[in-house]
């Protein structure tokens, strides 16, 4: 297996040769806007190196990453339900994608909500994963998988770590855990996550919520199909 070498690991090589190799005065300023910056944009490229690749599950060792491939299935009994928020900048407005599915892979119930704002996309993306579990709880599912595909949401949820921007949301996820038989929170990847994801900018154009759980629509369907088939469409 190839190694893979993070952004960071790049950056620490990159300013050591920049050091050894600096033959021209500079100011302080200079040295520091300069590795400011390039340290900041590679810290960008490694978080979106780790949204594309995967998560390092508990138990393994350094370096070893996992990488989901298509979406699973959930545990016999248990529901899953994928969430996903889209933006629009230029209209100010968000859409919220959720998506349940059973054991079978057989959809049951899908949301397409609409906002009239549009956050950061952390914060959507944990409203999202906070209205997947009032719309499970009011449905009377008793245990449930909530996947994601915003790893930094995921991780403050599992590690019940706070975060400043989404203190307030957080705070209500694990209230609502309480109130589930079993509970868990997953994250997948953008590619394993095309139903919500799809849902979600769907839901953009929408004035209200737009709510599926007996007929779902022919692209909807295709849609859950080709995911639970490993294809893209």
């Amino acid at each position: 297996m190839a190694e893979v070498v993070y952004p960071r690991q790049m950056y620490k090589s990159m300013v050591q040769s920049h050091d050894c190799g600096r033959d021209s005065p500079t100011t302080i300023k200079d040295e520091v806007n300069t590795t400011g910056a390039l340290c900041a944009r590679l810290e960008w490229n490694e978080y979106q190196l780790a949204q594309e690749i995967g998560t390092v599950k508990e138990g393994q060792g350094a370096g070893k990453v996992e990488v989901n491939r298509g979406w699973e299935k959930p545990q016999d009994n248990w529901i899953k339900i994928n969430t996903d928020a889209a933006l629009n900048r230029k209209t100010c407005k968000a859409g919220w994608g959720i998506v349940a599915g059973d054991r079978h892979g057989k959809l049951i119930g899908s949301w397409a909500c609409p906002t009239t704002r549009c956050a950061e996309a952390k914060v959507e993306e944990a409203l999202a994963l906070r209205e997947a579990m009032v719309l499970a709880r009011r449905e009377g599912w008793r245990k449930v998988e909530f996947e994601s595909d915003c790893k930094l949401v995921v991780d403050k949820v599992n590690a019940h770590e706070e975060e400043i921007s989404i203190a307030t949301i957080l705070a209500d996820i694990w209230r609502l855990k309480t109130e589930f038989d079993k509970c868990c929170f997953s994250f997948t990847r953008r590619t394993n996550n095309s139903v919500s994801h799809q849902i979600a900018k769907y839901a953009i154009g929408l004035i209200d919520i737009a709510e599926w759980k007996c007929d779902f629509p022919a692209w909807l369907l295709e849609l859950a199909q080709a995911d639970l088939e490993e294809r893209r469409l």
